[in-house]
């Protein structure tokens, strides 16, 4: 059983796995992208998934996953919910689940990639390490016509299918890097598998296409840049420490 309890201050969160208790204790105000965070935790002591979330607001009532606290996010024009949540009137509707460890919408990383995507145009699309699948689902949102996830983790892999059922999409989910060239290729992971796989990313963009790269610390930004080469239009996160790019060649 793992329990994230919230009130003015967020106090802590509990697992029991195999009858041991770990507790983590936060300061005031919710710690960024808490929800990634406590579901990789999770991911990482239990990759079977048996483990039982539940979230209480306060005083109120405990309730499965992430229903009390998690209400999505708006970035740009995208408007992320969780499934429990209504739809909102105006902007680009993405359902996501935020359960698995592969994604919720809060990362810093993720709000930037989704920034740097608002203006996105093409016809297809490669979403490398696409975890959840948020950024997959956005560019169907902004009309690209065929939609690649490659993704190495096989329960990542069930998330990116579980979020584009949900929204009603259709995304190709690969356990690896297809063969052919995209308009777009967007790559949220860490600077160190992005540098080593530049070549493979600069190759994937087809001729007049972009790179999106984002995941990576705004320290190693510079490195990544100069392994890929090209002209490019950066993005960071509010309090500076996460970095993308937008990657063009001529």
């Amino acid at each position: 059983m793992t329990c994230v309890s919230s009130s003015r201050t967020w106090e802590t969160f509990e697992t029991n796995c195999e009858g041991n208790v770990v507790t983590a204790a936060f300061d005031d105000g919710q710690p960024e992208g808490l929800e990634d965070r406590v579901e990789q935790f999770l991911h990482l002591i239990d990759r079977e998934g048996a483990a039982e979330l539940q979230t209480a607001l306060g005083d109120g009532p405990w309730l499965a996953g992430w229903r009390a606290i998690y209400q999505g996010v708006d970035i740009k024009r995208f408007r992320i919910r969780p499934p429990w949540m209504a739809a909102p009137e105006d902007g680009l509707l993405i359902v996501v689940d935020p359960r698995g460890a592969f994604g919720s919408g809060l990362h810093p990383s993720t709000r930037i990639a989704l920034m740097l995507l608002d203006t996105a145009r093409g016809k297809t699309m490669l979403d490398v390490g696409a975890g959840s699948g948020i950024l997959s689902v956005a560019c169907t949102r902004l009309g690209f016509e065929a939609i690649c996830a490659a993704e190495l983790e096989p329960s990542a892999r069930e998330a990116c299918a579980r979020t584009a059922r949900e929204n009603g999409v259709t995304v190709k989910v690969l356990e690896a890097m297809p063969a052919e060239r995209f308009d777009l290729v967007v790559a949220n992971m860490p600077a160190a598998t992005l540098r080593k796989l530049a070549a493979d990313l600069r190759a994937a963009v087809a001729p007049g296409g972009r790179l999106i790269v984002s995941g990576t610390r705004s320290e190693d930004l510079p490195g990544l840049l100069r392994a890929l080469g090209g002209e490019t239009r950066e993005l960071r996160s509010p309090d500076g420490s996460w970095a993308a790019a937008e990657i063009t060649w001529h």
